[in-house]
Parts: structure tokens; sequence; C-alpha cells
């Protein structure tokens, strides 16, 4: 360079600058090291450069350098690059000694500093500070507003951003894409689907610029809202269709289940010509896994292997999450062998593939595979683990990956964790352990409670499932959905009407009072508690009814006897278009059976063999036979017992025996006796109906030998309170 230029301070200023742009850095670095004197325009260009080129960690190693010499004061746009640096890197300690610095240096009025600030703090999830620093600011720019929002928006606070749109909408800004898209996100989080539809139009309004990622935004917000229609709609009016929202769109179809949507959408951006991203082909594997379709799966596949894309670590994990989930083990595991750098999700993936199918040795032959390799497993591998257990009723599996989580930390700290287990110790039949976990977990939340309410319950303990209940309530945690139906079927096993009142006035204090399941589960109760009134009552106030509902309050009017009833009830959920099912035609035979038309009873029976989807069980033919039974139509009911297709049927022939002793039926009486006996050689029951027929018949000798073989066997007299 002639002149001497190049030693001039500016000129090398320039040139750092000039090579920073151009991504030189290495030439800028050698061109700043050689500089016998330096200002603070050559310090910010090397600062702004190594930011600009997500070179962090250098810029931060500069600052410290420049710091140190002392040679030259930073100015506002030094502060501003150093935080920008912290942001990116999530240093929320250096970025709290760069604000000491700013403050000392008298710089914390300056409104681009401070919404670097706010930026610097909302990205290293310290939301408070960056508040404080946004509330204390004198002069709000857009910036500001957006950094703030911004935070809110990557910390899951949409009800905030909400908040600070309104208000900065209130004070005269005009928001930018920055603040819509941060908005729209919100929108999509709260699932405010009229809020989001208001900031479309405000978006329309202004003739804002509608870019990839506004209208991604927006097309993601109506996905999650589950209007697809609008999102479809949005993505149609765009005049610039790129990768973004195709992905926006394929994905929202995923998101709600619609995925024959999602793999048309996905050959159509195929067939003009747009490219494939990674995670579009994530979305649609995932479409397959849901679909169990592996034959899409598999077309699929053979594209990303053509785009050389299966070595992607998240694209191979999809694969053999979809190949699992298809039942395709051999194809997973191929898939999962072939990985370069294996990450948690890829061990996950096939573990859950495995646990779903019942491959006890797999699972555990990879799970300790994992440990060899040391890959430490987190919670999502631990549940998989423990549910495989409670799968496979490995009660031993099960006690192996508690003792191992004992001795890891942090693991076994989890609630998520310590649920499975209970659920675990509870489905594999030790209740012991399950307690004993449950009595040591210092914040139970309500599926904590829960489960171990069901484990109670289906241990046949109803009354600590009530008592667990209220010591809930005591301790102040508020019942979910899932607690809620679980205590009441505890109140019916328990004939309990007085708490299942007080569930009752909980549901409708939670405003649960609307939710199917739960008001299926109190009709039962009250019909089970003999207050038909109440499950009537409810019955009426419900707004949706279903299948379980109309069979629930046909069941209450069974138990209480009222043929006449049951008669109009099934005739109401035919009209509603409901089809019974294999419980209701129980419930009906067994109204039936005390005391209905014998006629009615048969064609209702008959008419079981042409409703799709029921099938006939013991149950329903043990209805018919003590229907026949009871019209002393004998004989017909024990050609029935013999002609249905079901073994082991002591049920029926015990009622076809009572029936022989109320119509003095000897000889078919001893047919039954000895069908029981053939089943059930110590059933007292039995022995007490021949006898009593004996008698009634006055055969006195029959009577002593019977009595004679009974006390030979050992067993028992029948009691009423047998």
């Amino acid at each position: 360079m002639s002149h001497g230029l190049h030693q001039n301070l500016y000129v090398r200023n320039a040139l750092i600058h000039m090579y920073m742009k151009c991504g030189g850095v290495m030439d800028a670095f050698y061109m700043f090291h050689d500089m016998s004197s330096r200002d603070i325009v050559t310090w910010n260009s090397m600062l702004f450069g190594y930011v600009n080129l997500n070179k962090a960690e250098m810029a931060l190693c500069l600052w410290k350098k420049m710091h140190q010499d002392r040679g030259v004061n930073p100015d506002k746009y030094t502060f501003v690059c150093i935080l920008k640096a912290c942001s990116t890197l999530g240093y929320i300690m250096p970025g709290k000694l760069v604000h000491c610095l700013i403050v000392e240096y008298g710089l914390e009025c300056d409104v681009y500093v401070r919404s670097s600030l706010v930026d610097m703090y909302a990205s290293c999830g310290s939301i408070h500070d960056a508040q404080n620093t946004f509330i204390f600011s004198s002069e709000k720019i857009l910036v500001m507003w957006n950094a703030l929002i911004s935070g809110y928006s990557w910390n899951a606070n949409g009800d905030k951003v909400i908040e600070y749109f309104v208000k900065m909408h209130r004070e005269g800004h005009i928001p930018s894409q920055v603040t819509f898209v941060c908005t729209l996100r919100a929108c999509s989080h709260i699932l405010d689907i009229q809020l989001g539809m208001q900031v479309h139009s405000y978006i329309i309004e202004l003739n804002h610029d509608f870019n990839v990622f506004i209208e991604s935004a927006l097309i993601d917000m109506y996905a999650q809202s589950w209007c697809l229609d609008e999102s479809l709609h949005v993505f149609s009016s765009s005049l610039k269709q790129d990768n973004v929202t195709w992905g926006a769109l394929i994905s929202g179809f995923v998101r709600c289940g619609q995925h024959d949507e999602a793999i048309f959408h996905y050959r159509n951006m195929k067939d003009m010509g747009f490219k494939i991203t990674e995670t579009i082909y994530v979305c649609v594997v995932k479409a397959c896994s849901d679909l169990r379709s592996i034959e899409h799966g598999k077309m699929i596949h053979i594209e990303i292997i053509a785009g050389e894309l299966q070595s992607v670590v998240y694209v191979a994990n999809s694969l053999i999450d979809m190949y699992a989930s298809c039942g395709y083990l051999k194809e997973a595991q191929m898939i999962f062998d072939d990985i370069s750098e294996r990450d948690i999700v890829s061990w996950n993936s096939l573990l859950a593939g495995y646990a779903c199918h019942c491959h006890d040795d797999e699972i555990f032959g990879l799970f300790y595979r994992m440990q060899k390799e040391g890959i430490d497993p987190d919670t999502v591998t631990i549940i998989c683990m423990i549910k495989a257990c409670t799968k496979m009723m490995a009660l031993d599996k099960g006690n192996y990956i508690h003792r191992y989580l004992k001795v890891k930390e942090g693991l076994y700290d989890s609630n998520t964790v310590r649920n499975a287990l209970i659920d675990m110790y509870n489905k594999c039949g030790s209740l012991s352990n399950a307690e004993r976990i449950f009595n040591i977990m210092p914040a139970k939340d309500a599926v904590t409670w829960s489960t171990m309410m069901v484990g109670f319950l289906e241990h046949g303990h109803a009354k600590e499932a009530i008592s667990l209940f209220l010591k809930m309530l005591q301790e102040g945690t508020h019942p979910n959905q899932g607690v809620l139906v679980t205590v009441l079927k505890a109140c019916s096993d328990e004939n309990d009407l007085l708490c299942g009142k007080l569930v009752h006035a909980l549901i409708i204090d939670s405003s649960f009072d609307n939710d199917t399941v739960l008001s299926n589960t109190l009709i039962h109760m009250y019909a089970v508690c003999g207050k038909l009134e109440d499950a009537c009552m409810v019955f009426q106030t419900m707004p949706v009814r279903n299948q379980v509902t109309w069979t629930s309050i046909i069941s209450g009017f069974c138990h209480s006897n009222d043929v006449k009833s049951v008669a109009q009830y099934f005739l109401g959920m035919k009209r509603g278009g409901f089809k019974p099912n294999d419980v209701t035609f129980v419930c009906l035979l067994s109204a039936y059976s005390h005391g209905g038309p014998l006629e009615e009873a048969c064609d209702l029976f008959s008419s079981m063999m042409e409703v799709p989807n029921v099938y006939l069980t013991v149950e329903h033919y043990n209805c018919v036979v003590d229907i026949l039974g009871r019209e002393n139509m004998l004989d017909q009911a024990k050609e029935l017992l013999i002609s249905m297709p079901f073994h082991l049927n002591v049920v029926g022939w015990k009622s076809l025996l009572r029936h022989c002793k109320t119509f003095g039926n000897v000889e078919l009486g001893r047919e039954c006796f000895n069908s029981i006996i053939a089943l059930d050689n110590g059933n007292s029951f039995a022995y007490a109906l021949m006898v009593d027929i004996y008698v009634d018949a006055g055969m006195w000798e029959d009577v002593n030998q019977l009595q004679v073989k009974q006390g030979e066997r050992g067993i028992q007299k029948f009691t009423p309170n047998d």
C-alpha cells in the first residue's frame, strides 16, 4: 500500500470492518494484533464481527482482554455488543457483571443499552430482571418492547406476551414482524383463537408485509387451535410459499392427527419441486408412525436415503420410532446400529419399540448395552423401562430398575418417575411397595394421589382410597378429573353416598360438571347407592351423552328391578342413535330376569345377533337361563346351558338348580347338582339347595346320604352370609 496509508488507524479500522463483513476472521485477527495503537472503533469492529459471525465466545475473550488492558474505555456500542454475546450464550453471570460496568460508566439510561439488557436477561431466562429493567426505563423504544415480548415468548409465558402486546398497542407503538410472530406464538400457546384472529385482522389492517415468518406463525396458530381450514387458507393465499410455510402446514396437520392430509401435502410439496428439509421428513415419518402405515413409511425412507439424510440423527430417530411403532423391530434395530453418533433419543426410540411389543429380553438387553457404552439414561428412558415392567407384570425387573434409580442422582427425584413406580408396583401386586414410595414423596401432585388411589381400588381397598382422597383435600391438593373419577368408583364400591355427594359438589365447584366421563361415573355412583332421583338429575342435565351414559342409567334402574324404566330408557337410547353394547344387553336381560315379559326377553336375546360389535357372553346366556327358569321352562333352560359355547359355567347351573327347587323338579335338580359338583367339588350352595329339594319331596334317605357325603368331604353347611 502506497503513501503509508496501511499504517493509518482509520484505514486499518476500515479494513478490519471489511474483513469481518466478508467473513475473513483470521485476516481481521492478524490486522488487529499487528496494530501498535487501537481506539474504541478498532475494538468494537472486532467485537461486532465476532458476534455477527456467531463467535460469541471469542467476543467475550476479546472483551476480557480489552477490560484488562484498560487502554480504551468502552462505549455504549461496546456494551450492546457484549450483551448480545451473553444473550447468545445464555451467560447470565457475565451479563450481570457487564450490567454493573454499564452503571459504573453512567450508560444505564441509554435506551439501546437498556434494550440490550432486557434482551440479555430474557434470553438467559431471568425474565424477572428483564421486566424490572423494562419497567424502570424512562423511554421505551420498539426494540425494547420486542426484547421483553420475545423473552416471555421463549419462556412460554403466553399470558404476559399478550399483556405487553396490548400495553404496547395502547401506548401507540406499531408492532413489527418480531412482535407479531411472538404474539401469534403466544396465542398458540394459550389456545386463544379469538385473540389470534384479532391479531391477524390487525396485521391486515396495518397492511403489514406477510412474510414467511408471519405466515408460518399464522398457520401454526390456527393449527394449534384445530382450525385447519384457516391454516390452509393462509397457506393458499401466500404468494411466497417456501419450506417454512410448507413445514408449518404439514406439522399442523400432523399435530391435529390429520395424518393422511399431512402425507398428501408432503406429496404436493415434493411434486412442486420444493426441497424437503430434515424437519419436514421428521413430520411425515411421524404421520406414518401414528397411522401405523408401513407402506408409506418405507417409501419415505427410500426418499430420505436418496436425499442422503438418513445419517442426520434426528431423521434416523424418527425412522426408528416409525418402524418400531409398526412392529418392524428388526428394521428399527438396523437403523439404530447404522447411526454413527447416537443420542439419547435414539436409544429411547428403540427401547419404546421393544417395550410396546413386549420384547422382554431385547429391552433389558438394550438397557444393559446402553449402560455398558456409557450412555446415561434420562427420565424418558426410565419411564419407558418402568412401563415395560408394568406391561409385562415383571415385578423382579421393576425392583431392579427401582434399585438402579436409588444410586442415580437426579432421576429418582422426579415425580413422573415415582408416579410410574407406584403404578408399576400396584399393577404387579406389590401394594406395600407402592405405599412406601408414596409415603416418602416430599411433594405429591394430583397424579401421585390418583395413582395410589387407583392401586387401593384395584386391590379391593375402596375404603382406603376414600380416606386417601380426604387426606389429599386436607393437604390442599386440588383434585383433577382422574382423581374424581377414581374416588367416585370407590364410593360406589363402598356405597358411601356422603362422600359421593362431596365429590359431586367438588365437580360443580371445579366446573367439571360438563365432563361426560365424570357425569357417567356420578350416575353409576348414585344408582348403586339407591339414589335414582339424583342419577336421573345428572342424566337430564348432561349437555352431551354417549353410549356409556345410557348404559349407566339403564344399569341403575336394573339394580332397582324397575323393568318399565329400563325399557323406557332403552327405547330413548335407540331413538338417540346410540347402539347398545355388551354391558347394555346384560343390564336389559338382568332386568327382564326380575320380572319382565318372557317374549320380550327372548326377542331381545335374539336381536343381539344382529347388532354389530356385540358378542354374546356367558352373562347373557345366564340371564336368559334365569328368565326361562322363572317361567318354569326348565328343559329349555337346560338345553340353552348345554348348547352355550362356554365352559365352567357354574353360575348358570346354580341358577337353574334354584328354579328346580322352586318348581320341585327333582330329576333335573340332580343333573344340575352333578354338573355343579363336576366343576366345583366343594360348592356348599349346591349341597344346600339339593338337600332342600330332597326335603321338599320327602326323600329323607337321599337327604341323609347327601349330608353324609357333604360331611366326608369336609364341606361346610351353606348359610345366608355365604
